[in-house]
């Protein structure tokens, strides 16, 4: 599969265009089809799908289904096992601008007397055991620390779908290594870096439902 790459291209009427490019594909699972709940602890090799990650068998089922208002929908549905490192991911097909992008998707739960949280995250693919390398959510305007080093956003869900955004910056990398005791470094960001990575949204909550469609990463706007 050729690379695809994003470029700032020095004439003004073609910047918008880069602007609405939406990162992920098929954020609405129109063209996916997933049932899994057996331990898959394997990347698919070609970026663009999306794919089921699950640490432990039985621990969570990942499916795609119909919803009566989104159409075709992902589910994560966890067990009694706690399913931390489970996930729901695609690996990026295109090369971003080392820019602020904006991640957004619809959940929902299917639970009524509970609103379980939901967490996403952007991470580079590695195959380096003793290190781990996120995208950092980028700080708030108001906030004062520059050298913030977040980089899981969890939310908490209704039983009715709502629409949620968090902002990452694509040009900043946190390094968490399990030699210095999980000590995190903010680094830039290199090609190489953002050229593999992926989106994951997981559920750690056990013996619940969620939902989630309308997936996008897009160039932020100012």
């Amino acid at each position: 599969m050729k690379k695809k790459i994003l470029i700032f291209i020095a004439i003004f009427p073609l910047f918008p265009l880069f602007s609405q490019i939406n990162l992920i594909n098929d954020g609405i699972f129109e063209e996916t089809s997933l049932f899994a709940d057996k331990t898959i602890t394997v990347f698919p090799e070609n970026k663009g799908e999306w794919f089921p990650y699950i640490a432990k068998s039985e621990s969570v089922n990942i499916t795609t289904s119909a919803d009566e208002h989104q159409g075709t929908v992902v589910n994560i549905q966890t067990n009694s096992t706690p399913a931390k490192y489970s996930f729901v991911g695609q690996r990026i097909e295109w090369t971003p601008v080392p820019a602020i992008y904006t991640l957004a998707f619809s959940a929902k739960t299917l639970e009524t007397n509970a609103k379980p949280i939901v967490n996403v995250y952007l991470k580079v693919k590695s195959d380096n055991q003793h290190e781990e390398t996120y995208f950092r959510i980028s700080p708030a305007k108001d906030q004062l620390d520059e050298s913030a080093c977040q980089y899981v956003k969890s939310f908490r869900l209704n039983n009715f779908w709502e629409y949620y955004v968090v902002n990452f910056d694509l040009s900043k990398i946190i390094k968490i290594s399990s030699n210095e005791l999980s000590k995190s470094h903010l680094c830039d960001a290199s090609d190489d870096e953002r050229n593999d990575f992926y989106i994951a949204f997981s559920c750690a909550e056990v013996n619940t439902r969620v939902r989630i469609t309308e997936v996008s990463l897009s160039l932020a706007k100012e």
